[in-house]
């Protein structure tokens, strides 16, 4: 008997842990979606090859340092933030915006790097209403020296074969190399969870919110009384859902993005 998979939020547990029935990784094969992924990756590798060649200046160090083994290890820089567009980066990136777009109930989209030496720590993501997708644009080397591990199962990141994963799960990322690791990752919503796509991505950015509120505080939010998280909490969340239709609409006139 297939076991029922409910909607789950990071925020409303206690050690932040998730013990989910799905799989650690997903075959690409069962998505259709992958196949478009491939056929546009050549596309997608001459117009983000400038992002590549920047020597990491287009790109910012992602904000939870505390994923990370020293500070600048993983930067990223972002084309869809949960269903917000970053409408400047999109125009920049025209055909690779078009493949994204071909993609259905895809709500977010960012280049990543991990620099030589780097490590994302194990981490538990936000949500499991998303399967999140790597696409490896520049890859230094295979296991063990560079890899990344969901669960137990450890897998080598491939030029443009695309590595599907469950986000909630605990999981981890090493480059044990001299060279960057260059990979765009994206979020699709889950099939069974489509119909709280909203729900999930004003969830999300609210918990990103209360994430960047501690660390502007210099507060580790393990520290934070679970009562307490929840009543910091709930107003931001609050404010994503009353404010999320405003910056679709407005977005770009009022930051450009």
């Amino acid at each position: 008997m297939k076991k029922v998979v409910k909607l789950w939020y990071q925020v409303y547990e206690k050690d932040g842990i998730y013990n989910g029935v799905e799989p650690y990784f997903y075959p690409s094969k069962d998505f259709e979606w992958v196949q478009t992924l491939k056929e546009g990756f050549t596309i997608m590798v001459e117009e983000l090859q400038p992002l590549i060649d920047s020597n990491d200046d287009a790109l910012t160090t992602y904000f939870r340092g505390e994923s990370q083994n020293k500070k600048g290890a993983w930067k990223t820089t972002g084309l869809k933030f949960w269903g917000r567009d970053h409408k400047k980066n999109l125009k920049k990136f025209p055909k690779t915006a078009a493949i994204l777009s071909s993609i259905p109930n895809l709500v977010g989209a960012t280049f990543n790097l991990l620099e030589g030496g780097g490590h994302i720590l194990p981490h538990c993501g936000e949500t499991n209403g998303n399967i999140r997708c790597q696409i490896p644009f520049k890859v230094p080397a295979g296991l063990p020296d560079c890899g990344f591990k969901v669960g137990n199962e450890s897998n080598p990141w491939v030029k443009g074969e695309p590595l599907l994963f469950t986000d909630a799960q605990l999981h981890t990322a090493w480059n044990n190399t001299d060279e960057t690791r260059y990979i765009m990752i994206i979020d699709v919503i889950r099939p069974e969870f489509t119909n709280q796509s909203y729900q999930i991505c004003c969830n999300v950015m609210a918990m990103q919110s209360f994430a960047i509120l501690m660390n502007v505080l210099n507060i580790n939010v393990k520290s934070v009384p679970y009562f307490l998280r929840l009543l910091i909490y709930l107003p931001i969340l609050l404010f994503w859902f009353l404010y999320m239709p405003v910056h679709r609409k407005f977005g770009h006139i009022i930051y450009g993005t």
